[in-house]
């Protein structure tokens, strides 16, 4: 008990509600500390709470790591504008070996490791078109156990891929020469008044739906479209295909006389595409760089012709 030890009663009153105000003040400090609210949520409900109730921390962390998993089946990617159509002297020839993997290492804009770049660079046997120097330099990558080696000529081989696809790090323009029952030029369709052609090629679609694997479930295979098909020369996991076309596999023709010569032809026909590089891509799953590089090309014309004399029976222009 405090003692108030002034003979003043004044200044005794005064000093006892000072003091009284002192404890008051003390007790309502005291009063606004609150324990905190224990939380009573098992594990399991706490998880159903993140996904059926979550916080806005919670959305937004949500939202970011969706994100992160898209972005990282993302292809590398480079895109090119449309340069227009060129003259016939302007298209290189893609089908030609080796002719994608330059134009692809000539025209990515991310890096590659030396011994990425060797990897995927190996051929081991002497193809028309295939640097000789490539093939000295893989067998002597593959007889060596010595890693400093190894290195030394991954770097050697990284040289003379930026040397052979230098002058194609301009390219644009291509075109490929392919067989028609290769491409799938189809029988003159009546009802369209056309020939259809390239439908695998160039088609957009990437991949099965949810309908496609319903009905491989229940036995429809026919009434699924096949995904995108692409084509592979070497090295072995450089390929090409066709983007933006998937409305352009009716080649119209709606003169009989036309569409009975071309009919004859097409068992052993030749169908020449034309097109501009859209982009050069290669391919990631869960952020990792996979071996399969792509150069895609966006198709301009489609030259049908005679398999026998070489005439062009059609240009079709899209």
């Amino acid at each position: 008990m405090t003692k108030l030890c002034s003979s003043n009663p004044l200044q005794r009153t005064a000093l006892a509600v000072a003091l009284t105000l002192g404890v008051l003040s003390v007790s309502g400090c005291g009063d606004d500390k609150q324990a905190p609210a224990v939380d009573t949520r098992t594990a399991a409900q706490k998880k159903a709470d993140e996904v059926y109730n979550p916080t806005p921390e919670q959305k937004a962390q949500q939202a970011a790591e969706r994100q992160a998993r898209i972005d990282a089946d993302k292809p590398h990617k480079v895109e090119f504008t449309d340069p227009g159509m060129g003259s016939d002297a302007d298209y290189t020839d893609i089908g030609q070996t080796m002719v994608a993997f330059k134009i692809y290492n000539a025209r990515r804009d991310w890096q590659e490791s030396a011994d990425d770049v060797a990897d995927s660079s190996a051929v081991i046997l002497n193809y028309k078109g295939v640097d000789p120097r490539l093939l000295d330099l893989e067998k002597k990558r593959k007889g060596t156990a010595d890693g400093f080696e190894k290195a030394d000529i991954a770097k050697e081989i990284t040289g003379i891929v930026s040397e052979i696809s230098e002058p194609f790090k301009n390219t644009q323009w291509v075109k490929v020469t392919l067989a028609s029952d290769f491409i799938g030029l189809k029988s003159y369709d009546f009802t369209l008044k056309g020939f259809k052609v390239g439908e695998e090629f160039f088609t957009d679609k990437v991949g099965l739906t949810d309908l496609d694997k319903s009905n491989m479930a229940y036995g429809n295979q026919s009434k699924i479209a096949p995904p995108k098909a692409t084509i592979s020369n070497l090295p072995l996991h450089y390929n090409f295909g066709f983007v933006n076309a998937t409305d352009d596999t009716l080649i119209k023709v709606e003169d009989e006389q036309l569409a009975r010569k071309i009919e004859a032809a097409r068992p052993t026909a030749k169908i020449e595409i034309y097109g501009f590089v859209q982009s050069v891509q290669r391919t990631r799953i869960n952020g990792a760089d996979q071996k399969d590089r792509y150069v895609y090309i966006q198709p301009q014309r489609i030259d049908i012709q005679d398999g026998q004399t070489g005439e062009v029976l059609l240009s079709h222009t899209l």
